[in-house]
């Protein structure tokens, strides 16, 4: 096989991200999330965006199907939420949540929280959704914590949730509106893989690469939150992936993404979609000039971004109006008409799927 150039690795990555072609219906939000493993999930209707681009559908039909109980929102990694399978919550926390523990003490410390109330707090909330028929929206767990007595000033409740989560105690479940809910991870999915730890690692590299190649160790690492070692040892005893030269060195992938089309659809991207949270900055398919714009702050909050040809060309943003969608559009460089009729038609889709009437706005 010849070296891949950048353009090759850019083409690649579409194919092994799920948006290289059309969204496919025969998809499944749970088929998806397999895929990945874990789907960035801070912004839950940004998410839920994301499904849709790679299954089709209305936004109605994508939260429908994420109330089944075969996939959580948790934090597995880099103390940052993601959509992952049920079944595969607990030895993703066992695997790669043990650094985010082991600083949780000094963040308790700066919070003023000790420790017996710490654990006691999660044996409150474990015990709350427990006993509760469905999922329990946040503010009523928050509500069994101060009837304990537990004081939740500043930010102790959403460290308590977290901590609680992060010990395999609760799961994000379905939102209730715009209300986060959490759910016992041990009555909602009772069922659970326990792979051994050399299992575990090649289980998050395959997925890892199937959802991201062309990558490299070092991607690996900064996704993982895992050290050069365990990444090695994933890489090595993964299944279905391939070794690929690339330009910049050796690098991982599966054999489906490398048939993926020269010629990739225009899509509307939410700000946390994989595509570029998924990579460090010198590995996504952007401008680095551009960078600035679409993470104004350097701080990890991503602008919705606009992708033509396989690179982010724009930044986009929507405004639900009384009977119809507004989409504004700010190029990040000169676009020409091929582009912007492509881009109106991406726009066309997303009004599909809040099921109102395109209003196209463009920003110069």
């Amino acid at each position: 096989m010849s070296t891949l150039t950048r353009a090759d690795v850019d083409r690649v990555r579409l194919g092994s991200l799920l948006i290289a072609g059309p969204a496919d219906p025969g998809r499944t939000v749970l088929s998806i999330v397999e895929h990945f493993l874990a789907m960035q999930a801070q912004d839950a209707p940004g998410v839920a965006w994301s499904l849709a681009l790679r299954k089709g559908g209305t936004q109605a039909h994508t939260a429908e199907a994420l109330a089944t109980r075969d996939i959580v929102r948790t934090w597995p990694m880099r103390g940052t939420l993601h959509l992952i399978p049920s079944r595969d919550a607990k030895w993703m926390l066992d695997l790669m949540g043990g650094k985010a523990l082991a600083g949780a003490a000094r963040r308790r410390q700066m919070l003023g929280i000790s420790d017996d109330v710490a654990y006691r707090a999660v044996d409150i909330l474990a015990a709350r959704v427990a006993e509760a028929e469905g999922p329990v929206a946040r503010k009523d767990c928050l509500m069994a914590l101060a009837d304990a007595g537990i004081a939740l000033e500043n930010q102790h409740g959403y460290h308590l949730l977290w901590l609680a989560s992060q010990l395999g105690q609760l799961a994000g479940g379905p939102p209730q509106g715009k209300e986060q809910t959490f759910v016992s991870l041990d009555t909602w999915a009772p069922i659970h893989r326990a792979p051994s730890r050399e299992e575990a690692l090649a289980l998050v590299a395959a997925a890892y690469v199937r959802g991201h190649g062309p990558i490299t160790e070092r991607d690996l690492m900064r996704w993982t939150g895992l050290g050069l070692h365990e990444c090695r040892v994933g890489l090595t005893t993964a299944e279905d992936i391939l070794s690929v030269d690339t330009e910049t060195g050796p690098a991982w992938v599966t054999g489906f993404a490398l048939e993926a089309p020269a010629i990739a659809p225009t899509r509307l991207l939410p700000g946390f979609d994989e595509f570029m949270l998924g990579y460090a900055a010198d590995g996504r398919a952007i401008d680095p000039a551009h960078h600035r714009a679409v993470v104004p702050g350097n701080n990890g909050v991503f602008k919705p971004t606009v992708v033509d040809c396989g690179r982010v060309v724009a930044l986009w943003s929507r405004k639900l109006m009384a009977k119809t969608v507004r989409v504004e559009v700010a190029a990040l460089a000169s676009l020409d008409g091929g582009a912007r009729a492509r881009i109106g038609d991406a726009a066309e889709k997303y009004a599909a799927y809040v099921e109102r009437p395109l209003e196209m706005k463009w920003i110069e």
